[in-house]
């Protein structure tokens, strides 16, 4: 496995995440769950889309609406730490669910 050195992460706020994990000692190398919350305009999402996110990844939560907030979906990777992940799975770290057609492509996007 490739050790990580001198990464050089982009001048925005995700690079100066990792930046500050890399200084406080975070093993860039190690293999870790790494959450991704799904929010959505409109809850619930449809069926599909969580049979679908479900075919695709081992950890699947959906946490319902209640008294405090809105619902969300859950996604829970296991793998190493790194910018490109950080980037490929999290569009803006929230995605903004409007209809199913949406929600499809959302899907095969996480893939």
């Amino acid at each position: 496995m490739k050790k990580i050195q001198n990464q050089a992460w982009p001048n925005d706020v995700d690079g100066d995440v990792f930046r500050r994990m890399k200084s406080s000692g975070f093993d860039f190398d190690a293999t870790v769950d790494i959450d991704f919350n799904i929010d959505f305009d409109d809850w619930p999402p449809s069926a599909e889309l969580i049979e679908l996110l479900r075919e695709k990844f081992a950890v699947v939560r959906v946490y319902e609406s209640d008294d405090l907030g809105s619902g969300y979906i859950q996604l829970v990777l296991n793998e190493r730490v790194t910018y490109e992940v950080n980037r490929h799975h999290s569009p803006r770290h929230s995605a903004a669910v409007k209809n199913a057609a949406f929600q499809t492509r959302l899907a095969t996007a996480f893939h």
